[in-house]
């Protein structure tokens, strides 16, 4: 049988560069969880925009009917006024 003759720094430099590919993979992962976690939280952020947006409108809604009523009723009031 044949021996292999691999010295211990090409172990060496086989195992950094195997370490360097798994430290750049863990790098990358991280990054990417960091990514999924904001973009979680900007959607988050998203849908209670939304939702006071909802509430502000339904507010306005009413607001503009409460007035549009006041102003029915004071134009009825100074119709019978100049009468």
């Amino acid at each position: 049988m044949e021996q292999m003759n691999i010295s211990e720094s090409s172990v060496r430099c086989l195992n950094s560069s195997a370490w360097s590919v798994d430290s750049l993979e863990f790098e990358e992962e991280l990054v990417i969880q960091r990514l999924e976690i904001a973009k979680r939280d900007l959607q988050h952020g998203i849908k209670m925009e939304v939702s006071g947006n909802a509430i502000l409108q339904a507010n306005l809604e009413r607001k503009k009917q409460v007035l549009h009523k006041r102003r029915l009723e004071l134009e009825t009031l100074q119709e019978h006024l100049c009468v």
